[in-house]
């Protein structure tokens, strides 16, 4: 059955408010995860929630499943009890993206060897100041591309003598997948708030009527 997810690019006024309003949200994530005005990894999970919040938002909450007992490996949720991954990237080009996270070297090459995709991926580019966007790539576009390009070139493996984190998929593998027919994309300019005020957002909460 074909994945929902395409819907979110299809909806003109759900699009317009994305536009508008991803930047904003993200720029709170960045707030809630900077110490010492560095941005901190867990940043990352903060947007993950964003866009699971779009999703519930979308399509009704009965209908993305969160419950962590009932999702697995890189599916963050399941939408109509498909497998959705989510994503970021802060790049102004796309860049690599985190596949799998593990700090041990031989562990990260195993799960190379024995990797396959298992969720439709909904992913956000962010890039401030400039273009970046929103995309949707389908779990058969990535089979399509796994194939064409083979493992050696899709993944990225940690380098020799490096911190290991994890396994990356490669620039070239995200650059074929966003180009596939069956990906969607929705643009967006990424300029940060106005007045960037980190209590806003709970003052903006204190003032709703329920």
């Amino acid at each position: 059955m074909a994945s929902r997810l395409k819907e979110l690019f299809a909806d003109r006024a759900l699009v317009a408010k994305i536009q508008r309003r991803l930047p904003i949200l993200f720029s709170y994530a960045e707030q809630e995860s900077s110490r010492g005005g560095h941005v901190g990894v867990e940043a990352e999970t903060v947007r993950v929630q964003v866009l699971v919040a779009l999703l519930i938002h979308k399509f009704g909450e009965e209908n993305v499943q969160r419950d962590p007992g009932r999702v697995a490996g890189e599916t963050n949720v399941r939408l109509f009890d498909a497998p959705i991954s989510i994503k970021t990237t802060t790049s102004a080009a796309l860049g690599s993206v985190k596949l799998l996270w593990t700090a041990d070297t031989r562990k990260a090459n195993e799960a190379a060897q024995t990797y396959s995709p298992s969720s439709d991926y909904l992913l956000g580019q962010v890039n401030w100041g400039g273009e970046g966007g929103l995309f949707y790539i389908p779990l058969e576009a990535q089979d399509d591309v796994l194939r064409a390009m083979g493992r050696e070139n899709y993944l990225r493996l940690p380098k020799a003598g490096m911190q290991p984190r994890g396994v990356e998929l490669s620039r070239e593998a995200l650059t074929a997948l966003v180009a596939k027919k069956a990906a969607r994309r929705l643009l967006i300019r990424w300029e940060r708030p106005a007045k960037d005020d980190p209590y806003q957002r709970w003052v903006d909460y204190w003032r709703q009527e329920a």
